[in-house]
């Protein structure tokens, strides 16, 4: 089984660093016995915001990996695969490797199409993967 990591979000790492120190913050008013200012309230309500914020964006990720010769999408809430060494997939890119506007596009007689960007997934180790299992 191969696991295709997606790129590094600076926007959760941000969510997670923020609900630390303000977790930690507050623990620290809490040993001081300065609960009650408005200070430590703040620091509580941005901690949980952004842990929640956090939680959402880690719940909402997709994930791709491959097994064998299939590989496993799961996005949005809906688990799809499809097999890269069939000679009826049909294989699209849009955008250049790298670029934001990147898209592959898997497509199978029959079933709906599969794309996947670069927020679900490394383009470079996709390509790599995909080429060595196509026929």
């Amino acid at each position: 089984m191969t696991k295709l990591r997606r790129p590094f979000d600076p926007v959760r790492a941000l969510l997670l660093l923020s609900a630390l120190l303000g977790f930690s913050t507050f623990t620290y008013y809490a040993v001081t016995d300065d609960m009650l200012k408005a200070g430590p309230i703040a620091t509580m309500i941005v901690a949980v915001a952004s842990l929640v914020l956090w939680t959402q964006l880690w719940l909402g990720r997709s994930r791709l990996w491959i097994e064998g010769d299939v590989l496993h999408v799961v996005a949005r809430g809906s688990h799809r695969t499809v097999d890269l060494a069939s000679e009826h997939l049909r294989i699209e890119t849009d955008g250049r490797v790298g670029a934001r506007n990147w898209r592959m596009h898997l497509q199978r007689r029959g079933r709906s199409r599969i794309t996947i960007d670069p927020t679900m997934v490394s383009p470079r180790a996709l390509i790599a993967e995909v080429r060595d299992r196509r026929p």
